[in-house]
């Protein structure tokens, strides 16, 4: 004859198999989940903290406390401070690249406008880029500072996004004609207009009065036709 508590013994088993088979997938996703959302927190606040402070005077204990996630979190995700901050680099990188991937697509397309065109498309693309909100300026201040400290993590942003864009737009200025550049010129002349741009946001005070527009709103139209026409002026004898 079977007892009552066998009954509740053998439900209670059948319940928690139940749970176990089903859900479990279900809480395993929402704990991948909270820890992902601990990951993107970090990142988060060691951008704010590295490109305000550099690496040396970022404290990782004010990172895990700005973050919510504790500093158990940075060594279970991260290991270190160091590897925390070439994880925010990455993250940083990995956005830009998104960004300005459908311009090099356009710039690189032979299908596309002739090459003249295509190299002031993706001038007026990086252009508006930059100086707009698209990129957060958290994501300047970190690169600005990196840059100064000359670091990995410079080199990771440089590398990944800077790079593939000066290459690609000497290389279509080159065919675009009809200047006598030498390859390593146009390169020069390409470095120095990306130059003027990232200077126009990370400096934008001294530029602006440079300029003369200290007292103006920075108007990105006027500024994508006075960058073209300084540094690249044989794109208008070409279209001319």
């Amino acid at each position: 004859m079977e007892r009552p508590f066998q009954k509740l013994a053998f439900r209670r088993a059948l319940t928690q198999n139940s749970d176990m088979k089903i859900g479990s997938p279900c809480k395993a996703n929402k704990q991948q989940a909270r820890s992902e959302a601990k990951r993107a927190a970090l990142v988060e606040a060691a951008i704010d903290a590295f490109g305000a402070q550099g690496f040396e005077g970022a404290s990782l204990r004010d990172i895990a406390r700005n973050s919510g996630a504790g500093l158990a979190a940075v060594s279970y995700h991260f290991g270190g401070k160091a590897e925390l901050y070439l994880a925010a680099a990455d993250a940083i990188a990995a956005h830009l690249q998104e960004m300005t991937q459908p311009v090099l697509e356009n710039l690189t397309d032979p299908t596309g406008p002739a090459p003249a065109r295509r190299v002031e498309q993706a001038l007026d693309a990086v252009i508006s880029l930059v100086l707009s909100d698209i990129a957060p300026a958290k994501w300047l201040q970190f690169f600005s500072r990196c840059e100064m400290e000359n670091d990995e993590s410079f080199g990771r942003i440089y590398g990944r996004v800077m790079t593939p864009l000066i290459v690609a737009l000497s290389d279509v200025l080159k065919q675009a004609g009809p200047s006598h550049d030498s390859p390593g010129e146009t390169r020069t002349r390409i470095g120095a207009l990306i130059l003027l741009i990232f200077s126009l946001r990370s400096q934008r005070n001294f530029s602006t009065l440079v300029l003369g527009w200290r007292d103006e709103p920075l108007d990105l139209s006027v500024v994508q036709a006075l960058v073209k026409q300084v540094f690249l002026p044989d794109l208008y004898q070409v279209r001319g």
